[in-house]
């Protein structure tokens, strides 16, 4: 599986926050950094580990210790309807 962002979210950062504005719902997701750098590696190229190794990378960490942190942060995702079914 190969989690890809929702078509038409609009992803910026503001400071340590990233926003994400979904149109379509008529919301605005305010992440921590940590769950803004998963969603932006939701692209539909990555496998779920490839996520969490690219993250754990990003943050000088271990993969192990990131996974579980990708594996919520993906079904919080899912339930927002910010990524595809």
């Amino acid at each position: 599986m190969k989690p890809k962002q929702t078509p038409g979210l609009e992803v910026r950062t503001a400071g340590d926050e990233v926003l994400v504005h979904d149109a379509k719902q008529g919301k605005v997701h305010v992440l921590n950094a940590t769950a803004g750098k998963i969603l932006q590696l939701c692209d539909g190229s990555r496998t779920v580990e490839e996520i969490a190794v690219a993250l754990a990378n990003a943050f000088l960490t271990d993969t192990e210790r990131v996974r579980p942190d990708v594996d919520a942060a993906l079904v919080e995702f899912r339930g927002l309807g910010l990524l595809e079914a």
